[in-house]
């Protein structure tokens, strides 16, 4: 469950990563010279969401192609 800290406009919570995903993290951040860590991960997951519609967009497209059809 997300929580609010105080002095922050930012819900935090804690979550586990498997050490292959942590690297994954650590590298794109420095790659990307991204300063903190939750920087990092925000914009990951935001890019992924993102991907994520795209790709419901796609498959969606393709599914009124094939009625059309």
């Amino acid at each position: 469950m997300a929580h609010k800290r105080k002095n922050c406009k930012n819900l935090s919570f804690c979550y586990s990563i498997p050490e292959n995903l942590y690297n994954e993290v650590q590298n794109y951040r420095f790659k990307n010279e991204i300063e903190y860590r939750n920087e990092a991960l925000s914009e990951l997951i935001e890019k992924g969401l993102k991907y994520e519609a795209l790709v419901e967009r796609h498959k969606a497209k393709k599914k009124r192609e094939r009625v059309l059809v």
